[in-house]
């Protein structure tokens, strides 16, 4: 899988975790940020090039920082983790 992908694929992960760990459903993440929850599926599985302001959107509707989003460790060989 190319960096994009990972990064992508990582992000939608995150996003998934936090929005299960609220009791969310996607439908309710989908009131809570007008994005549709067909997206929000996409998103979760890093199909979909994200803009910052869906991040952003995102972020909002679950109440978490946008950064809680997107962290990614560089720290050991390169790969994301």
């Amino acid at each position: 899988m190319d960096e994009k992908k990972q990064i992508l694929r990582r992000i939608g992960v995150t996003i998934q975790a936090i929005r299960k760990g609220k009791g969310m459903t996607q439908v309710d993440l989908e009131i809570a940020t007008g994005i549709a929850n067909q997206d929000i599926s996409a998103i979760e599985r890093g199909l979909v090039d994200l803009h910052f302001i869906t991040l952003a959107r995102i972020a909002k509707g679950l109440k978490v920082q946008v950064s809680d989003l997107y962290y990614i460790d560089y720290s050991e060989d390169g790969d994301t983790k």
